[in-house]
């Protein structure tokens, strides 16, 4: 009698390696490249059995079983970094952001100063509202660096009987001068 190794189909998702194997057959499997924002994290057997080599290698062996076995490679969404120049991230405050994330943005105002916008200095993403020094902002593919952005607060200078009257920021110097009615005389 002669006998043939029986075969059993092998179908690798998101990968290559798919095909018929027999028992124990070592099968070198390849994880297709990471969709946009997302990276491999491992390797999961769906239906079936077998081994992995490494589950956590996005290039590895699979050791088959005798019965059909579907492997999936599996990806996670890429966190990035965003910074805050001249404010804060009071909500969620975490390491990183998958993209499509909101965040809540709180700007520190100087002393004497007045927030004016938020600007994206590197990066990509949305501002629910640029003007707003509280406000949210989604998250884009990429690391993102805001900074926000001040002016002085100007303050009004009122001269009455002389000239100078204007607006003048803090700690500014201003020429005042007084005009002095005929008949008198300045004295300080």
């Amino acid at each position: 009698a002669t006998y043939k190794d029986r075969l059993h189909t092998l179908t690798v998702e998101n990968g290559t390696g798919s095909g018929n194997y027999k028992n124990e057959a070592v099968v070198d499997i390849t994880a297709n490249e990471a969709p946009a924002d997302k990276k491999f994290d491992h390797w999961e057997i769906v239906v079936g059995n077998g081994t992995f080599e490494d589950s956590t290698s996005a290039t590895t062996k699979f050791i088959t079983s005798n019965e059909a076995t579907t492997l999936r490679a599996v990806y996670v969404d890429i966190p990035y970094s965003v910074t805050v120049e001249g404010g804060s991230i009071v909500d969620p405050s975490d390491e990183g952001y998958v993209v499509g994330t909101t965040i809540t943005l709180k700007a520190d105002v100087p002393e004497h100063q007045q927030f004016v916008r938020w600007e994206i200095v590197s990066g990509s993403g949305t501002f629910e509202n640029e003007a707003d020094a509280n406000s949210k902002f989604t998250t884009a593919s990429g690391d993102t660096v805001i900074k926000a952005i001040y002016e002085n607060v100007k303050y009004d200078l009122t001269v009455e009987n002389g000239t100078g009257s204007g607006q003048y920021e803090y700690n500014a110097e201003a020429s005042i001068s007084a005009t002095i009615p005929g008949g008198y005389v300045f004295t300080g």
